[in-house]
């Protein structure tokens, strides 16, 4: 794991500027007691099916089988009011400055797109504190094809032919 963690360490990017080995110990101790409840005592096999695991978990970070869902999803949210994501913060009253403060680096949906879909560690870091302030975290992740009681998104129904 620590191999795999420091081989994506990039130390001239301010984004990576701390040493990840303390986190990446953490989660090496995190697997060993996964690995432990589980009772996997063969070394490889259990550290092949931790990594499948977490490759596996759709956690909605960059990387994850949903970030593109996340991605258009808030891209459609920026510059709509009315969109379902504000429900909770449209009557906020941060909601309005931040609406009408986002960074110029950013102005154009296309860019910020293609910033969030490449890493957003590529983004200014006022482009994303605008994003985490925005709620980029709390996008829902469902792919919303059974329905989504969280969006409010029907179940499809089948038709009766």
């Amino acid at each position: 794991m620590l191999e795999l963690g420091l081989a994506c360490h990039n130390p001239d990017d301010p984004a990576h500027e701390d040493d990840p080995r303390d986190d990446l110990a953490e989660m090496a101790q995190d697997a060993i007691g996964w690995g432990r409840a589980y009772r996997l005592r063969e070394q490889e096999f259990g550290l092949r099916t931790l990594i499948e695991f977490f490759c596996a978990f759709d956690n909605g970070w960059f990387g994850a089988p949903s970030w593109g869902r996340i991605v258009d999803r808030f891209v459609a949210a920026v510059d709509d009011r009315e969109h379902e994501h504000w429900r909770v913060h449209r009557d906020q009253p941060w909601f309005d400055e931040w609406f009408t403060s986002r960074p110029a680096d950013i102005a154009d949906n296309a860019e910020l797109r293609r910033l969030l879909l490449a890493g957003p560690d590529l983004l200014s870091e006022a482009a994303a504190e605008w994003c985490v302030e925005g709620a980029i975290g709390y996008v829902c992740r469902d792919d919303h094809a059974n329905g989504c009681e969280r969006c409010g998104v029907p179940p499809a129904t089948e038709s009766s032919s």
